[in-house]
């Protein structure tokens, strides 16, 4: 009997083993780009009720370009919590996260955040992100009083309060806090955090020669195996984005290069070197991005697709274009490109069907400027017949997004097409089932919320 008690042990110990190593593998996957087979293996691991996998698939979700998976997160995320409190906490970040681009999850978001503030103590962070992506409705200045009880006892609080300042949209307001936070940073976190600190309020003060001077000490210490190169990336978007005043382009853009061995800061310089060269040659570009494209990174494909459909550094080549977005059609924004290769007519009237149907489906998979791109396509498009009808019920559907909205060109489109509809009120309705087919899975998604 004893035998039998310690092989079912055995058994159950090496159950579970395999189970973490199906996991990880999954996990794997998805940083590899396999992202729908690891999504399978993990469905099917949770649905056995395994609370492991459950987690990887509520946080790959939570990452998803799709918005309609990055919603179905909460489900599991809510399975979570009725086993393992812990997820409460991630429940709570997601929820914030999803407020960011829908605004019904706010209010629920901002109950969320508080009331396990309240009872844990453990928000404050989460709480000025949420506060500084909501500007038209919350203060940051509520979250004073709370970094004011942290500041009391410095060194013990002295992290929290780094990563409080350092996601409030504009900590040139509390410089006083930045220094004492930052007075003593032995931690790796705290140096990460307190470079991009000072360099925020470099930026703010146009500070050159200061800039400089914390960009060089970054890449010194990357070169010396001192620093991490996520601090690089972190740092360089700081000198890349345009949130803290005038562009630093040219800065941020050697800050990256300096760690151009890692694969997310040499592709953070070619997103803005691939349009014109700045400082990266030509052969350096594609090298680069071949190489990380084979890893099955789809942006970099995304980019080798753009720049031979494009002809930006070379001449047009839309044949290796279709090879390269045909290998990232697994996300909206790659499906987009190549629908619009295809309706460029490059590669033959052959393939103008499938330009409209690629486009389409990165429509409803939630790319707005594919409805922009279809509503000119039926608007006169060689090779497409002119249908005002689609004009409309296409063009309407883009202006829903409101970047796309502020197109002059396109508000004339859809008023030309709604002079000229043969049957106002079918296209109306076509127009009602278009946007029905697009929203379903945010109804679906009501009772996330």
């Amino acid at each position: 009997m004893k035998r039998l008690f310690l092989t079912l042990v055995g058994i159950s110990v090496l159950a579970g083993c395999q189970l973490t190593q199906d996991v990880k593998h999954a996990q794997w996957l998805a940083k590899t780009g396999a992202t729908e087979v690891a999504e399978r293996e993990l469905k099917t691991l949770s649905d056995e009720g395994y609370l492991e996998a459950t987690r990887a698939l509520a946080d790959l979700y939570t990452k998803n370009e799709d918005p309609v998976k990055r919603q179905q997160a909460g489900t599991y995320y809510r399975r979570l919590m009725q086993d393992d409190e812990r997820a409460a906490i991630g429940y709570v970040r997601w929820l914030s996260a999803m407020s960011y681009e829908d605004e019904r999850y706010r209010p629920k978001a901002y109950d969320a955040l508080w009331e396990r503030q309240t009872q844990y103590g453990d928000m404050i962070p989460s709480l000025a992100r949420f506060y500084s992506k909501h500007p038209d409705h919350y203060s940051t200045e509520e979250l004073r009083p709370l970094m004011l009880k942290l500041l009391e006892d410095v060194d013990t609080n002295r992290l929290t309060l780094a990563r409080v300042l350092n996601v409030i949209e504009h900590p040139e307001h509390y410089p006083d806090y930045v220094d004492q936070v930052c007075a003593q940073r032995s931690e790796a976190e705290m140096v990460n955090l307190c470079f991009q600190l000072e360099l925020k309020l470099a930026k703010v003060a146009s500070d050159s020669d200061q800039i400089q001077l914390i960009s060089s000490a970054i890449s010194e210490g990357y070169k010396a195996g001192e620093i991490d190169a996520s601090v690089v990336y972190r740092t360089s978007m700081i000198l890349l984005k345009d949130r803290f005043g005038e562009s630093q382009m040219l800065q941020g853009l050697e800050l990256s290069q300096s760690a151009a061995d890692d694969d997310q800061n040499f592709m953070l310089s070619a997103k803005y070197e691939f349009r014109r060269k700045l400082l990266m040659p030509n052969e350096v570009l594609f090298e680069g991005l071949e190489r990380i494209e084979a890893n099955g990174n789809v942006t970099a494909g995304i980019l080798l697709g753009r720049i031979y459909s494009e002809g930006y550094r070379v001449i047009d080549d839309p044949v290796k274009a279709e090879y390269y977005l045909e290998r990232a059609a697994a996300v909206p924004e790659g499906e987009f490109y190549l629908g619009r290769l295809y309706l460029s007519g490059k590669l033959g009237p052959e393939k103008l069907q499938q330009g409209v149907d690629h486009l389409l489906q990165a429509a409803r998979d939630g790319e707005p400027r594919s409805y922009a791109e279809l509503a000119r396509a039926f608007n006169g498009t060689p090779g497409i017949m002119l249908n005002p009808t689609y004009v409309y019920v296409f063009g309407s559907m883009a202006r829903i997004n409101a970047d796309i909205a502020k197109s002059q060109y396109l508000t004339d489109m859809v008023n030309e097409a709604r002079m000229s509809m043969p049957d106002p009120v079918a296209a109306q309705k076509l127009l009602d089932h278009e946007r029905s087919r697009t929203q379903m899975a945010r109804i679906d998604n009501n009772k996330e919320i």
